[in-house]
This record gives structure tokens, C-alpha cells and sequence, in this order.
């Protein structure tokens, strides 16, 4: 016998009863972490559920309606949270997998989903679970940093530039220290919206209010923050959200003029003691703002760690000739634009 289910992230009993029976996952599955995601971006947060007995496969996406113009276009499309999921499944037996994604393709069809984007887990290598029509890229390396052995094993496995960043760091009179999430939140947000903007980021990367407080509330004790100062004053700040034994560092900032002290190089130093000492195993830095090696916060990580694993994307079509015609659409509105080949196009705004 055999069951397809689709619980939403409001079901918050039901959709964490499946996440305990899996063997593996991360706080990105977490469905408070997918409500705060939805809210954002106004999604439906949902985990697709396939069972044969006692195996399973779990799959969680938000998903939102397509428009063309103003215009609701009667499709909807998919993409994972911001951050690493995709898929889990207790078997990789081929005939489970093809019979859970024909499941799921069927769903989506009664959605009227007509394709989606998936961001995979790093650590669970799950992008091999997928099927031929979900389009599996190698996007980019992710930095890891391993968290054993010690202090002393730790500090000799930094590349030398992190070593003197530190010491820099700590000359310069800078400290670090655990702040509390809810009365250090503004002055995090301070911070890194400065930098988002100075980094010309995206909307995409400007949370709204009920995204942190759903985050907050929801992850409780499995996000912390931790901010450096200056003479008191807080200069450098990030959240970090925790899983079994991995942090990932979430969101962070600094501010410009305090840059050529070093404190996010502090930060992150602080970072991998702190989770040392706790006994977790990994701190997941994750990767640039673009797959180039040159990339500037790509190449901060890297100068943290020589750690490294590979991120794979992937492009789902659900429903092609519908995916098409929406596309179509979205091209006869921005004629000559350039980036016509760009995956769920019909989501991009007009170029800059």
C-alpha cells in the first residue's frame, strides 16, 4: 500500500512527526523555518509526503501563484527555501524514487504547478535522489569548517590569512560575545541592512519583521547571535541557526568603518570555539553571491577554511508547454532583454 500527503508548514505536530522518522536533515527543514520563508515571499509552505509501509520520502517547497502583468495567470510554480533542503527518502531503491516522483508530479499537475527550482543539501548529497526531468547543476562550493580536534588543531588548520586577520582583530581591542537574540535583534538588523545595501543586494536578501520574529519564535533555541564590539559598540553581527552537530551561518553584517579591524574574521573565530566547545562537528559558512571564484564573499570564506562541498541546483519542469507560454509572455514584455535564459524568467522584474 502506498499514500501521497501534502501537510503544510501551519501543521507544524504533523509535518515535524514526518522529520523525526528520516534519518537525516537540517534545521532548513524545520517547518518554522519554511513559515518564515513563505511569509516573505507570499508562498505556501508545503511538504509533499510519499509512503510505501514504512518508507518514505519527504520533500518540502513553497510554492506561490504566477502572474503575467497584474494578471493572475491560473499557474503556480515551486522553489525550496533560502538555504540547503531538497529531498529525503529512507530508501534510494530506484523503483521507490520513480513511483514517489510520479506521485509528486501528479500533485503538482492538481496544483497547477508547472515548475520549480531546487536548492539541495550540501551534507546529504540528496540531489542523487531526484529524477531525469529535474535538471541537476553544480552550482558552486560551499566552505565547511571542521570543528574538531580542539582549539589547537583548530587554529592550525586556519589558512594562514585568517590566523593574522584574528590576531589584528584582537589587537585592535575588538570583542566577541553571545547576545541575546531578542535584545540584540535591531542592532543586527542595523547592520546588516547597512551592508546589503552597500552591497546593492537584492530584495530578495531585506527580511521583513514577521520573518524574524517567526524565525525567532519558531527556532527558539536553535538560533543564536553573536556580535563583535568596539569600545562597547556593536560593529559586526550574525545569526547562526543549529542542527544536531552543524551550525550554519544564516544571515550577517559589519560596519564599514570598523572593516580594516577585522571583524567578521573575530566573528567567525568565535563561531567555530564556540560550537568546538559544544560539541558540534561542522560550521557550514556557505558560498559567494556567485559561482566565480573571485567572488568577494566567496573569497572571505575560503580564507577562513580550506573546506569545501559542492551545492547542486536544480531546474524541475512539471509542465513544459505551460512553463513555455509563460515564459513567452515574459519575453514579449522585456523585448532585447539578455536574460531570456534565465530559469522561472517570468519571475524576473525588468533589467536595471
Amino acid at each position: 500500500m502506498s499514500d501521497a500527503d501534502a501537510i503544510p508548514a501551519t501543521n507544524v505536530d504533523a509535518w515535524n512527526n514526518v522529520l523525526c522518522s528520516a534519518s537525516e536533515g537540517d534545521v532548513y527543514f524545520d517547518p518554522q523555518y519554511h513559515r518564515a520563508n513563505a511569509n516573505d515571499i507570499d508562498a505556501e509552505a508545503t511538504a509533499f509526503v510519499y509512503r510505501e509501509g514504512s518508507r518514505q520520502l519527504f520533500h518540502p517547497i513553497l510554492h506561490r501563484r504566477i502572474f503575467v502583468g497584474d494578471q493572475d495567470s491560473g499557474w503556480k510554480d515551486f522553489e525550496t527555501v533560502y538555504g540547503y533542503t531538497g529531498p529525503i527518502s529512507t530508501t534510494n531503491e530506484p523503483g521507490f524514487l520513480l513511483r514517489a516522483w510520479d506521485a509528486f508530479s501528479q500533485w503538482c499537475s492538481s496544483e497547477r504547478i508547472v515548475a520549480g527550482f531546487v536548492r539541495f543539501n550540501p551534507f546529504l548529497s540528496n540531489h542523487r535522489l531526484v529524477p531525469p526531468d529535474c535538471t541537476v547543476t553544480l552550482d558552486r562550493d560551499v566552505v565547511v569548517v571542521d570543528l574538531s580536534g580542539g582549539k589547537d588543531v583548530i587554529w592550525s588548520r586556519y589558512p594562514s590569512v585568517q590566523r593574522n586577520m584574528i590576531r589584528k582583530a584582537m589587537r585592535s581591542g575588538l570583542l566577541c560575545e553571545e547576545t541575546p537574540v531578542e535584545s540584540g535583534l535591531e542592532a543586527f538588523r542595523e547592520i546588516y541592512e547597512a551592508s546589503m545595501s552597500r552591497l546593492r543586494a537584492s530584495r530578495a536578501y531585506f527580511f521583513t519583521d514577521r520573518y524574524y520574529r517567526t524565525l525567532i519564535d519558531g527556532l527558539r533555541q536553535n538560533i543564536r547571535l553573536l556580535t563583535v564590539l568596539q569600545d562597547g559598540r556593536p560593529v559586526a553581527a550574525a545569526l547562526f541557526m543549529l542542527y544536531r552537530d552543524r551550525i550554519h551561518y544564516h544571515l550577517a553584517g559589519s560596519r564599514l568603518e570598523a572593516r580594516p579591524f577585522a571583524p567578521n574574521n573575530l566573528l567567525l573565530h568565535y563561531a567555530i570555539e564556540w560550537g568546538a566547545e559544544r560539541g558540534y562537528r561542522w560550521l557550514s559558512l556557505g558560498g559567494g553571491t556567485s559561482p566565480s571564484l573571485s567572488d568577494p564573499l566567496y573569497s572571505f570564506k575560503a580564507g577562513v577554511s580550506n573546506g569545501r562541498l559542492p551545492f547542486h541546483t536544480g531546474q524541475w519542469l512539471i509542465d513544459a508547454r505551460a512553463y513555455e507560454q509563460l515564459c513567452q509572455h515574459w519575453v514579449e514584455r522585456h523585448p532585447g532583454d539578455n536574460r531570456s535564459n534565465y530559469f522561472l524568467r517570468y519571475r524576473l522584474g525588468a533589467a536595471n
